[in-house]
């Protein structure tokens, strides 16, 4: 975990605490489901676990959710979950790849909290999820699939006490939908710095310097353009940017170390340019060799270079007198593409200006043509 980042206050829900878990509408012959069952894909968690099953028959698609309030799924909880200092709701969903219903969408599937007046949040009128998910949902079947939302995306009704008692869910097509893990995750309260710079020791290394390997950046916090609370990277070593955002990681890497940072984008759908800029300015030359790296290329431009992985060709030197001292770090570069945590400048760091390295991307639409051709009959 960063140092300082505190993470307390997830709140999980769970299925053998809730008051009531039904369907919206009562049914005999299975038209609609909505109950507690086993886990379509076994060992993918705990032996015996019981999941969330979801089933409406008929699809509901003209007009869309007109028959919303029919297909629900109902979750109810003994006590509510307050989540006025929560940022996001994860959940995973599970859709058997032979089910009938077809792929699982994001603009048809709805989830919505409703407090104790059952005043909602989330999906309001005939909307889905999709616009509230928090970075990009690889939909798939055949496999537990996570969606994280943005609860400050999440639309609600005037008067929403923040105080969630029921959860409801459903899809406006007719298929077999799993449901589980239903988690709050709270805002990141950032670590309190006092003076103008920190130690080096200070700063997490997130287990490399023991592995002596690149390890995700668990829970290194950073502050977005687009609102002002602090947020982490997530378990997989993830992120989200959008369009226009721009985020900043501060104290949260030590000198030195190997970043590696890697857009996960369509690359058949964007042409991807990467550029680093030291204190504002894209880096088309570096320092050669110095106590501190070894450089292959003092002519190497990272200025607007194709791909979505920035790589410097630097490799950190051993220092057994500084702040490497004690960790498993052998002098060789990782395999991936990577930049050094050094200034290209003055690597050495000899001056007093505080080295700000920053990494832009710019994904252009790939465009194609469509040829349309009229052939002659043969006779």
């Amino acid at each position: 975990m960063a140092a300082g980042s505190d993470t307390s206050g997830t709140k999980e829900v769970n299925f053998a605490d809730c008051d009531e878990i039904k369907p919206a509408t009562d049914s005999t012959e299975g038209e609609y489901i909505f109950k507690l069952d086993t886990n379509p894909e076994q060992g993918s968690g705990p032996e015996g676990e019981k999941v969330l099953h979801w089933y409406a028959r008929y699809t509901d698609t003209e007009p869309v959710s007109a028959a919303r309030k029919k297909r629900y799924g109902i979750l109810t909880l003994k006590n509510p979950i307050d989540i006025k200092d929560e940022r996001f709701l994860t959940f995973q969903v599970y859709v058997d790849p032979g089910d009938s219903g077809g792929d699982l969408s994001l603009n048809n599937l709805y989830l919505e909290l409703l407090d104790e007046n059952d005043v909602q949040k989330g999906s309001l009128g005939t909307s889905g999820i999709n616009g509230a998910t928090y970075g990009s949902v690889e939909v798939k079947t055949g496999a537990w699939v996570t969606v994280k939302l943005d609860l400050n995306k999440m639309k609600a009704q005037d008067g929403f006490n923040g105080k969630v008692k029921t959860i409801r869910v459903g899809d406006n097509y007719s298929r077999h939908i799993y449901f589980r893990n239903f988690t709050f995750i709270p805002k990141a309260v950032p670590k309190t710095m006092t003076g103008f710079t920190t130690d080096q020791k200070e700063i997490p290394d997130y287990g490399s310097a023991t592995s002596g390997q690149l390890q995700n950046a668990i829970n290194a916090q950073y502050t977005s353009t687009k609102d002002n609370d602090t947020q982490l990277v997530d378990d997989d070593g993830r992120f989200v940017l959008e369009d226009g955002e721009t985020v900043t990681f501060s104290d949260q890497f030590r000198r030195g170390s190997y970043i590696s940072l890697k857009e996960d984008l369509n690359q058949n759908l964007y042409d991807t340019k990467w550029t680093v800029c030291e204190n504002g300015q894209a880096v088309t030359s570096m320092k050669g060799d110095s106590e501190s790296v070894t450089v292959t290329d003092t002519n190497k431009s990272l200025d607007k270079q194709e791909g979505s992985s920035p790589n410097d060709g630097r490799t950190e030197k051993i220092r057994p007198n500084d702040d490497q001292t004690g960790n498993s770090y052998t002098g060789n570069k990782p395999s991936a593409d990577t930049i050094v945590f050094r200034s290209y400048k003055d690597p050495d760091e000899t001056s007093s200006t505080l080295t700000k390295l920053k990494v832009k991307y710019v994904n252009t639409v790939k465009t194609g043509g469509l040829k349309i051709q009229k052939e002659g009959r043969s006779w």
